[in-house]
């Protein structure tokens, strides 16, 4: 196992491409390799967990590891060689990334080449090969058409992507396609192809499917997000306002990770939209786990308080109850209720109402001198 691991340790060391498991650091010593990464699970967890995997999540796994492979074949000069659940992951933000490098190989400049030395040692190597491998040897792929090994590997996880419960697989089974959305199933099939001239390269797939089988909400918005420090603010509110369709759909950490630290920036740097932003900061917010709302939800509404925007102020104060239990007496009393009371004396009878409704929400845990004389 030891030059599986060196090789996986010095390719995922050199290789910063989109879409691959971000490496913090490495380090090795007479007994270990470590490999520290960005906090992750595997894929083969997040299946195993789940219980929300739509079909837009598949596609989303699928897109993203075909994007991943095919900067690998084309800029890296490589050949994955091996891919499964547990060689993908997925991060905090819900960004699934691809990892397991240990028969990766540049097909240029690798005097080890590690996918005809190795790939015998590595576990689930030769489990479902292509028909050229299987017949020929591991040696075939010295050929011009190395990289289509790659497009082999990714119909076979299709297959078992979306069939998780199929506990044997043959090649009878990957040509049938049982499952395989209407969409992808002509694109997966070729991936398949018995002959290498017909089957296509990952990075052929991946632009066949732009308008086809890749165009769905969710892989969108992800494409969107790729590109968003570029967007204008106009297009920055389109993007939020279709977030409604995926929000359902999102992996886990997607919401809370990747979408509400924008939402959070755009309601502190474009004044004129603070409000719309704050809306969907707080429905959004909602369903986090108390941690999550009192890192990103809070610091939010202490500073709305303190804007002159009746349309944030109804906001806020419709909201108090379904964030109170992460403000602290201090919040209220320090923090809040100097800018609060301002709401008894405004010239609009709604928010003039819904201060008074308000104040039994934040009445214990204000000082007794604000409760009595202010």
């Amino acid at each position: 196992m030891l030059p599986l691991a060196a090789n996986a340790l010095r390719k995922i060391r050199s290789i910063r491409l989109p879409g691959i498991l971000k490496i913090l650091d490495t380090f090795e010593n007479d007994s270990y390799l470590y490999i520290v990464s960005e906090r992750v699970q595997s894929l083969a967890h997040y299946l195993k967990d789940s219980d929300h995997l739509t079909e837009e999540i598949k596609l989303l796994i699928v897109q993203s590891v075909a994007r991943a492979i095919k900067f690998i074949n084309v800029e890296a000069s490589s050949v994955l060689g091996f891919v499964d659940f547990s060689t993908i992951f997925i991060n905090e933000k819900g960004e699934f990334k691809l990892g397991g490098f240990e028969v990766l190989t540049n097909l240029k400049t690798d005097p080890d080449q590690p996918i005809y030395r190795l790939s015998g040692k590595l576990n689930g190597f030769n489990e479902l090969l292509s028909p050229e491998v299987s017949s020929n040897g591991i040696e075939i792929l010295r050929g011009s058409q190395t990289v289509k090994f790659d497009s082999w590997r990714l119909g076979v996880l299709i297959y078992k992507l979306f069939n998780i419960e199929a506990y044997t697989i043959t090649n009878d089974d990957l040509l049938k396609g049982k499952n395989i959305p209407k969409s992808l199933l002509a694109a997966y099939k070729k991936l398949l192809s018995t002959s290498v001239t017909v089957r296509p390269t990952v990075e052929q797939f991946l632009k066949n499917g732009e308008h086809t089988y890749f165009n769905t909400n969710l892989i969108n918005c992800y494409k969107e997000l790729d590109e968003f420090g570029l967007r204008n603010d106009q297009e920055k509110l389109q993007f939020f306002q279709n977030l409604e369709v995926v929000k359902e759909d999102a992996p886990p950490g997607f919401m809370e990770n990747r979408i509400l630290p924008e939402l959070s920036n755009f309601f502190n740097h474009s004044p004129e939209n603070a409000a719309f932003a704050l809306r969907y900061i707080l429905t959004f917010g909602e369903v986090l786990p108390d941690s999550s709302k009192i890192a990103l939800i809070k610091p939010v509404i202490l500073k709305a308080f303190t804007l002159p925007d009746r349309q944030i102020r109804v906001l806020l104060l419709a909201s108090l109850p379904k964030f109170m239990e992460i403000l602290t007496k201090s919040d209220i009393s320090d923090r809040i209720f100097q800018y609060f009371v301002t709401g008894f004396s405004d010239s609009n009878p709604a928010i003039r109402e819904d201060t008074i409704k308000s104040v039994l929400v934040i009445a214990p845990k204000l000082s007794d001198r604000q409760l009595n004389n202010e």
